[in-house]
């Protein structure tokens, strides 16, 4: 920078007017009027050194805040985030701590926990009897959203169960973020925590609260907070929907299968994907429900499309082409469903899908194809073991598993033949076959 031409025109840069301005901490130009050309992170360095050595609170401030103005350039160097935290640990003016840890949120939100962490530390090397929960409760009740923002974080470090009806207030804060925070706190400030105040939340306007508020249901784990979640199974937003359905099958219940159910109902590609994969789950770990419950649950509430959509995305869970992660335990309920489905309500798409298992590592999960495969018959079914039967690419006891069944299939076809030619056709006497043919 030509100092000489600053002097002449008496424009310079931005951080030069900055640093020679002379207003007070309430004056309006403190919330950058000043400031005329976009900042970017070139300018870090000198924003650091005005945010540790600007005479002013005002320049200090605004300097604090700059720097969060840049948090989306990859360019900044880590300092930055060092300097941020060092303001809020050293500086005196609460304004200059508040801006640095608003800039510090929008760098990372995981920052705001760091903090946290380093301020109760702080308070007790201080002081070896002060208690951090009154730093804390002071900060939840402060006049700047990121002292608040601040409190919240610490709460869930301190663990402090007292502190929950803080938190608890705070819900209602007219600060989004401080909100997502206290929510998320008051799930992991100790064992247990009352789930009424969260499921209140469930019903807020804003998509992310309800999020957060199902996520903190999951987080409190009990029965109670698990049973709130029933009640958005089947809500328009898709992120809440999935947050319910993928942690359901941990509340053994036979409504519970009935809700999720209702989930591959109305819900989208990837909620029927997740709610089909809890509902083996729940099939597989739970005790209210078995696989001929949830087969029938299907049939009555499922269009038959929906249906086969079923069918496949269980097939899917079994070869492993789904990103979920289930055990084994999941896959053979798949498979029995699949079972149930193509033998209780006559879906040959659904006994198609039985054909792919058969590749499976999973020896169980091959046998019970297997033994659904036999008692059914289609083209589609006969069609799908051909293919298997002759594919190279496939292990030799697959392929020779597929012709046994196939066999077995056209051998029961021959044999209901069988039966049903005996049953027109057999007469006592000669004549009796010729009057019946001359009627």
């Amino acid at each position: 920078m030509d100092s000489g031409d600053t002097d002449r025109d008496r424009s310079g840069n931005w951080l030069d007017r900055l640093e020679d301005a002379e207003f007070s901490e309430t004056d309006e130009r403190s919330h950058f009027s000043v400031l005329e050309q976009p900042i970017d992170a070139s300018d870090a360095d000198e924003l650091c050194r005005l945010l540790h050595t600007g005479e002013s609170v005002a320049i200090r401030a605004r300097a604090a805040a700059a720097l969060g103005m840049i948090a989306g350039s990859k360019q900044y160097t880590a300092t930055v985030v060092d300097d941020l935290i060092r303001a809020v640990l050293e500086d005196g003016s609460t304004e200059v701590q508040a801006r640095a840890i608003d800039s510090l949120y929008l760098y990372d939100p995981d920052h705001i926990d760091r903090l946290a962490g380093m301020l109760i530390r702080s308070v007790t090397r201080e002081s070896s009897s002060a208690d951090p929960a009154e730093f804390v409760s002071r900060w939840l009740t402060s006049g700047f959203p990121a002292f608040r923002l601040i409190g919240a974080a610490t709460v869930e470090i301190l663990g402090q169960e007292r502190m929950r009806s803080q938190l608890v207030d705070t819900f209602d804060d007219n600060d989004r973020r401080v909100q997502l925070r206290a929510i998320e706190s008051y799930g992991r400030s100790g064992p247990e925590p009352n789930h009424q105040p969260v499921e209140r939340m469930l019903r807020d306007a804003n998509s992310m609260i309800r999020r957060t508020a199902a996520s903190t249901l999951v987080e409190i784990g009990t029965d109670p907070a698990l049973e709130a979640l029933l009640s958005v199974t089947d809500a328009s937003d898709d992120r809440l929907q999935r947050i319910a359905v993928s942690e359901l099958h941990r509340l053994d219940r036979r409504r519970t299968a009935r809700a999720l159910v209702d989930g591959i109902k109305t819900g989208s590609e990837t909620v029927r994907q997740q709610a089909i994969v809890s509902l083996m789950q729940l099939c597989a770990r739970g005790e209210s429900v078995s696989h001929e419950d949830v087969c029938e649950y299907l049939t009555e509430r499922l269009e038959p499309s929906t249906l086969t959509d079923t069918a496949e995305i269980a097939s899917s869970i079994i070869t492993n082409d789904l990103e979920s992660d289930v055990g084994q335990k999941t896959k053979r309920q798949a498979v029995r469903l699949l079972g149930e489905m193509a033998t209780s309500v006559e879906r040959e798409e659904a006994g198609y899908q039985l054909v792919a298992p058969l590749r499976s590592p999973d020896k169980r999960v091959r046998d019970l194809s297997a033994e659904y495969l036999r008692q059914l018959e289609g083209e589609q079914i006969e069609e799908g073991l051909r293919s298997l039967s002759r594919d190279s690419s496939a292990r030799r006891e697959a392929r020779r598993r597929a012709a046994s069944i196939l066999e077995q299939i056209k051998q029961n076809m021959a044999d209901s033949s069988g039966d049903h030619s005996i049953e027109y056709t057999y007469v006592r006497q000669p004549a009796d076959y010729s009057e019946k043919h001359e009627r």
